[in-house]
């Protein structure tokens, strides 16, 4: 037996049907607002060992989607700290990495805010120090005057011993 179309047998049904059928589109399209306001305001609280467990979590699965070696070493190598309650400060060792990092941001924001359950997470890449504007001492004696600030005595001992510096 094929299944009969249920026809209404008025208008007045017809327009019964219609505005339940819109009072339902409209209950749900609420229920579907509300629950995405409160994905988009999520705020909870996290610290430095949650936050470095999840990036250890996320570092493979990043480094699978990115073909770019310095947004691989940044997974790797950025230090990360808390700076007030959301923003997470990555330091890097090199100028260079910051653009890799600005590009790298949108995948670890998705990432992060979904395990951390946080929308108003911010990230800022930083500089380190060392890499600012101090090198590593390369020439002989470039490493002697190195070692001369740490080990003052030194000198003397060079003296002592009549050696010179290359």
């Amino acid at each position: 037996m094929k299944p009969t179309a249920n026809v209404p047998a008025s208008i007045d049904q017809v327009k019964q049907k219609i505005k339940a059928d819109d009072q339902k589109r409209k209950q749900e399209a609420e229920e579907r607002a509300k629950r995405e306001g409160e994905r988009g305001n999520r705020r909870t609280p996290f610290d430095l060992n949650k936050l470095q467990t999840h990036w250890n979590e996320i570092k493979e699965e990043v480094k699978k989607k990115v073909n770019d070696k310095q947004q691989q070493y940044i997974m790797d190598e950025g230090e990360l700290s808390l700076q007030g309650e959301f923003k997470i400060v990555v330091k890097l060792n090199n100028r260079l990495l910051l653009e890799r990092f600005r590009l790298l941001t949108p995948m670890l924001y998705q990432m992060l805010s979904s395990r951390l359950k946080n929308d108003v997470i911010e990230f800022e890449a930083t500089v380190g120090e060392a890499a600012k504007g101090t090198l590593e001492p390369y020439t002989s004696h470039e490493k002697y005057e190195y070692l001369l600030e740490k080990f003052p005595l030194l000198s003397e001992l060079r003296d002592k011993l009549g050696l010179e510096v290359d």
